[in-house]
């Protein structure tokens, strides 16, 4: 096993192991921590940079069957992701879960707010989002936009009394450790969740590239009845190793 320097990142880590928490979505890149709770009260998630993973979308929905899905990704393109399937039968061997991701896309689409838009310069804004497709509070947040989600930091600031969650994947984190920080102050949500993703590896500091910052309103950080204290839990793994982050 391998220790992975996270003592940059200014969180409260002593929230970090509630047992009401659980991880839903995708085992590996993909997944992000919540509660029952927090999701049961939204309204709505906005979920950007879905790009052919939606497991934590379809998970979200399967807790909250009410909650209004708005789904955004530029890149998205249906043919391509129809073809992933029979790719990755023939160099993957993972025919059945890219099928069944298919389906869970195919279904989600019937039942979302599609925008084949970029958030970020030279797409659209929260602010777009908000004032178009949905004027509730009580909502969640997920971002995957490849490096883009420093843009939109301040943006969710000034939305944060319409939210009660958010789930952020932080690129090219070495670079950005002072807004990353800077961010997590600002917003006042406690850190419920935080995950190193393999795919972005390390730098010559071990320090990692890529990092997933779950966020809750304090109000879902103490647990109630209503509350479960088991459910979807994965780590996130290398093919060889696990990255044990150090605080």
């Amino acid at each position: 096993m391998k220790e992975i320097n996270c003592r940059f990142l200014k969180i409260d880590h002593s929230n970090l192991n509630l047992n009401h928490v659980i991880r839903i979505g995708a085992i590996r890149d993909g997944g992000y921590f919540v509660t029952k709770r927090l999701v049961e009260d939204c309204g709505f998630i906005i979920s950007g940079g879905i790009s052919y993973n939606v497991a934590f979308e379809k998970d979200f929905w399967d807790i909250n069957r009410k909650a209004k899905l708005i789904l955004i990704d530029g890149s998205f393109n249906i043919f391509t992701y129809l073809a992933r399937p029979f790719y990755w039968m023939l160099f993957k061997r993972t025919f059945l879960m890219k099928i069944g991701g298919l389906i869970d896309m195919l279904y989600l689409k019937r039942k979302a707010i599609f925008l084949k838009k970029y958030l970020g310069s030279g797409g659209i804004s929260l602010k777009h989002i908000f004032d178009i497709y949905t004027h509730q509070k009580n909502g969640y947040l997920k971002l995957d936009i490849e490096g883009s989600e420093y843009e939109l930091l301040d943006e969710i600031i000034s939305f944060r009394s319409k939210l009660n969650g958010v789930s952020i994947e932080f690129h090219d984190v070495p670079a950005h450790i002072r807004e990353i920080n800077d961010f997590i102050l600002k917003l006042g949500m406690c850190v419920i969740g935080f995950n190193i993703n393999e795919v972005g590896g390390v730098n010559t500091q071990n320090m990692p590239e890529v990092i997933e910052l779950c966020f809750a309103d304090e109000k879902y950080v103490h647990v109630t009845e209503s509350d479960i204290k088991s459910g979807k839990r994965f780590s996130n793994e290398f093919y060889n190793e696990l990255l044990i982050p150090i605080f």
